[in-house]
């Protein structure tokens, strides 16, 4: 595949139909603050239905849409780079966060540059403190990067980790990169955060990242969302869930089922577990703001890619 230009980005247009795929629950990485309970969690067995059954399910609604597909650590997941070209090739949109830590060997010339929204580049303590998984990070996300691909490169910011930020930042823009501080979510010294965060610790991560929001967590009780309709969850084992905090099945993949909704209902969760990435896409009418916040996030290191076209 030859690099080229890549098309101007409509987030509008990709969020019309979003399927969060936690495609892993395994990490290679043991980050103290992860969300997640990679750590805890032995080896996935493998996913129990092949990435053409995955595909034909959603050819089958006869829609494009935008796979949100996260871990663990998402290059552990069988054939990984099959699934993305299949379902780039296929006219769908991806992002796919990662630590990077496995390579994207394949990526470069297998998926389809155009059709992701991003590659979110977590950059974490092992990688960090560690020479040769820093230079192999740094490759990577240049290499995504030169090659016409949307990159965001998300900083946990963990109580620990304030004190390396400056210099990492530093680090990242010398290569034309901005990285991105994120709320943490964790308990540490007695504290619990976001919630704790002193005023200039919050300073800092409002002043360089393009989501302010990100620390409120309000509730949608009641509030009409697309979730079951053009929003869904699915987990490593190909089970369908309307939302993270939903536990009624819409499907199984390994089956071939997807029920969908046939028109957005309220939500019916008092705190809504998939709050962020909610906020994000806009699939709630009272927060347009956030669609452009986030599109501009995302768009953060575009100029990087164009001036490797230009």
């Amino acid at each position: 595949m030859t690099a080229g230009r890549p098309a101007r980005f409509s987030l509008k247009e990709a969020a019309q139909n979003v399927a969060m795929f936690q495609n892993r629950l395994e990490c290679n990485y043991h980050c103290e603050y992860c969300c997640a309970g990679s750590p805890m969690r032995p080896q996935d067995p493998p996913p129990p239905f092949t990435n053409g059954e995955f595909l034909t399910v959603f050819e089958n609604t006869k829609r494009k849409w935008w796979f949100v597909i996260s871990g663990g650590e998402t290059f552990l997941y069988p054939d990984f780079v099959d699934l993305l070209s299949c379902l780039t090739r296929a006219g769908h949109w991806i992002s796919v966060d990662t630590n990077l830590s496995l390579g994207i060997s394949g990526v470069l010339d297998a998926v389809v540059p155009e059709r992701v929204v991003m590659f979110s580049c977590a950059y974490h303590p092992e990688a960090e403190k560690i020479a040769e998984n820093k230079k192999r990070f740094m490759k990577s996300v240049c290499d995504l990067a030169d090659h016409g691909f949307r990159v965001t490169i998300p900083y946990v910011m963990h109580p620990r980790r304030f004190e390396d930020y400056e210099a990492a930042k530093k680090e990242f823009a010398d290569l034309g990169f901005r990285i991105t501080p994120q709320p943490c979510r964790t308990q540490h010294k007695g504290k619990t955060y976001p919630q704790d965060y002193t005023d200039e610790q919050r300073r800092v991560i409002y002043g360089d990242q393009m989501r302010p929001h990100l620390f409120e967590l309000p509730s949608y009780l009641g509030k009409i969302c697309k979730a079951g309709y053009s929003l869904i969850r699915i987990m490593p084992d190909g089970k369908v869930y309307r939302c993270p905090g939903s536990q009624g099945s819409l499907g199984d993949i390994s089956k071939g089922e997807l029920r969908l909704f046939p028109e957005p209902i309220a939500c019916d969760r008092e705190v809504c577990n998939c709050n962020r990435f909610v906020r994000q896409v806009d699939t709630l009418p009272e927060l347009p703001s956030m669609m452009e916040s986030f599109e501009k996030d995302i768009m953060i290191n575009e100029s990087r890619i164009m001036k490797r076209h230009d």
